[in-house]
């Protein structure tokens, strides 16, 4: 007879295998009952609390340093110390529990054991009858497991990888650390082999890291889903008078939501997860898309400002507006207050009066731009008929020389005689010399430029361009400021220059 709870006793079939009995029905059952089991779970917790184990006691604290001994088959306690504590060596409650698991393992595989044997043992042979020559054998087939068993095994598996993620059983978690956290749990002896437990252990602890940056990644990315959505939804509720040119930061943004309640509510379950440069990440990228369409719908606030304040009396007592979001104008105190459905309908309402001026400004700029470019071209043209006069003014028309001017440029008769033998002989090889180089050099720019505008002036017919009245009156003023001898030179110079003249004529 084993251990006894209430009416139950625990009983060994010889076999391996224990069953159950009821000393009050006078009834045996295989499976543990009910009141069998409450009272091994709170056995259970009981045990969990104890200090140490000697063999069948364990020793517990009962409060202020006082110690009393349980004695285990009997449940019987007592505060003086049993004479065989101490015979069988101290160990912890998670010892005690690999201790007796092994034992029931054993038993268990006794039991199995027993029970092969004797299936395919031979029949045993009468006493008096000779015994048969031994035959030989074949061993006996491995047992195949029935899909039933296969699946109730995968399921006792999996119930075992539940428990450890339900015990908190982290990658750098060793066997023997975790062994006293669910050394304790049904699922753990569900397991029957000890090896099979460390093996699903260890395979557990392998791939734990990964599932955990799994499920990491998981919720990161549904937290900034769910960021991404509030920020939208708060920035288009956002009300138009508190909209600006200038971008709020992502501190002023959180400044604002401290009365929000959504807000508190995602501060425990979303932004605890989402990191800081995540949240500002999500934030800037909403606030660039949302941008331009809040300054559109500031801009169309303001025109509707304006349209208010410049015909508030001809809208509150127009009779054709019948509108409800005209209504609402009329009866309205201040539209700086008015909500967001409120603008929207006005907007709409309003949208095509809007569009009436805003076709009329383009026209009107449009015109503007029309008379600006034609007022140019005007000026242009003018520019150029004062350039046309101007030139023509400059350009003097050529004056017909006087008789006495012809009598003076007629050649004498001494000058229509054939020339002399002198003046007809060769030209001496000094003047036949090649030209220096400085004279081969092509002129500079200036003098190309002076040549080109000397050969447009006019010409009179002796050569030469005639001074003009201004000119000959300012040479005579300038002659008279010389000195003689100054004067002297010049007339020199001039006579030169005549003689240059009707020489290169001659020829």
């Amino acid at each position: 007879m084993g251990r006894t709870w209430g009416k139950w006793s625990e009983h060994d079939a010889g076999d391996g295998w224990k069953y159950y009995h009821d000393a009050e029905a006078n009834e045996s059952m295989w499976e543990m009952p009910i009141e069998v089991r409450e009272e091994l779970g709170e056995m259970d917790d009981m045990m969990k609390t104890a200090l140490a184990f000697s063999g069948e006691w364990g020793v517990f604290d009962a409060g202020f340093g006082t110690l009393y001994y349980f004695h285990l088959p009997s449940r019987a306690s007592v505060w003086e110390r049993p004479d065989d504590w101490g015979s069988a060596p101290e160990m912890s409650y998670a010892q005690l529990a690999i201790l007796r698991e092994n034992e029931a393992a054993a038993e268990r595989a006794a039991a199995d054991a027993l029970r092969r044997k004797e299936r395919f043992a031979p029949p045993k042979a009468p006493a008096k009858t000779p015994l048969p020559p031994p035959v030989v054998a074949a061993p006996p087939p491995p047992q195949e497991e029935t899909d039933e068993e296969k699946k109730l095994h995968m399921e006792r598996i999996e119930a075992f990888r539940a428990m450890l993620r339900e015990k908190g059983i982290l990658p750098h978690f060793k066997w023997d650390g975790a062994l006293p956290r669910i050394a304790v749990d049904d699922r753990f002896r569900a397991i029957a082999d000890m090896d099979e437990r460390r093996a699903i252990f260890e395979h557990f602890i392998k791939h734990r890291k990964a599932e955990i940056a799994a499920e990491m990644k998981r919720n990161v990315k549904k937290a900034r889903k769910a960021w991404a959505s509030f920020v939208e939804a708060t920035l288009h509720a956002m009300p138009l008078a508190q909209m600006s040119k200038k971008k709020a930061s992502f501190e002023q943004f959180l400044g604002t939501l401290t009365d929000n309640a959504s807000f508190q509510a995602m501060t425990t379950t979303v932004l605890n997860v989402l990191p800081l440069a995540v949240q500002e990440s999500v934030y800037q990228k909403q606030l660039d898309a949302w941008y331009p369409k809040a300054m559109h719908r500031r801009l169309e606030y303001k025109r509707l400002l304006d349209l208010w304040s410049d015909h508030k009396k001809a809208v509150v007592d127009a009779d054709e507006y019948t509108d409800p979001a005209i209504a609402k104008l009329r009866t309205q105190v201040d539209i700086t207050v008015l909500s967001a459905i409120d603008e929207e309908e006005i907007f709409a309402t309003c949208q095509e009066d809007f569009r009436k001026e805003e076709e009329d400004r383009a026209a009107r700029e449009a015109a503007f731009k029309q008379d600006a470019a034609d007022r140019l071209e005007r000026q242009a043209a003018a520019r150029e008929e004062a350039a046309r006069e101007a030139a023509a003014r400059r350009s003097p028309s050529p004056a017909r020389p006087s008789p006495r001017s012809e009598s003076r440029r007629s050649p004498s008769p001494r000058s229509r005689r054939s020339p002399s033998p002198r003046s007809r002989r060769s030209p001496s090889p000094r003047s036949r010399r090649s030209p220096s180089p400085r004279s081969r050099r092509s002129p500079s720019p200036r003098g190309r430029r002076s040549s080109v505008s000397r050969d447009r002036r006019s010409v009179s017919p002796g050569g030469h361009r005639p001074p003009s009245p201004d000119r000959r009156r300012s040479s005579r003023r300038r002659s008279r400021s010389r000195s003689p001898d100054r004067r002297r030179r010049r007339r020199s110079y001039s006579r030169s220059s005549s003689r240059d003249r009707k020489k290169h004529a001659r020829r």
